[in-house]
């Protein structure tokens, strides 16, 4: 899937008779395109500090801008509205959604990977 994305960016790139007609457009595509990898790549990290004994806590904000393209009224985007928030990883239980992005999201995703019941020794 991410090298389909990748190829239709440099496709719509190399296919404009004047980059500088597509540059905004592929300049914010490949911005998106790059979140989402790293979000894909965070929701593995989780599921393997889960699998690995760790309680990891998921954390995302609401970004900049974000009412920009999601939202009719001017309001913040329903969509990232009801996935911001602190949560911790459950396999069974956590809303896959809090990974997912849509085209121009600006929200931070963060996770921290906790180790329960255990204080770090200095």
């Amino acid at each position: 899937m991410d090298e389909v994305k990748a190829k239709n960016l440099v496709e719509v790139a190399c296919n404009a008779e004047r980059y500088s007609e597509v540059a905004p457009k592929v300049e914010q595509a490949m911005t998106s395109f790059a979140r989402s990898v790293v979000a894909d790549t965070m929701k593995k990290n989780v599921e393997l500090h889960y699998k690995l004994g760790l309680s990891p806590k998921i954390v995302r904000k609401l970004g900049r801008g974000s009412n920009k393209k999601r939202s009719t009224s001017g309001a913040d985007c329903e969509f990232c509205t009801e996935r911001v928030g602190t949560f911790k990883y459950n396999k069974k239980t956590i809303d896959k959604e809090i990974f997912r992005r849509h085209a121009h999201c600006t929200c931070s995703i963060e996770y921290f990977p906790h180790k329960e019941g255990r204080k770090q020794k200095k």
